[in-house]
């Protein structure tokens, strides 16, 4: 496996994780509101 290839998938990954965690903040946010 070439590091490039190896920081790329890392870099998708925390791109995920971020936006993951965005998402469920937005949800949590939505849901805290609407109760």
């Amino acid at each position: 496996m070439d590091p490039i290839v190896i920081a790329s998938y890392i870099n998708a990954g925390l791109s995920l994780l971020a936006n993951g965690a965005a998402l469920a903040n937005q949800v949590l946010y939505l849901a805290l509101t609407f109760l």
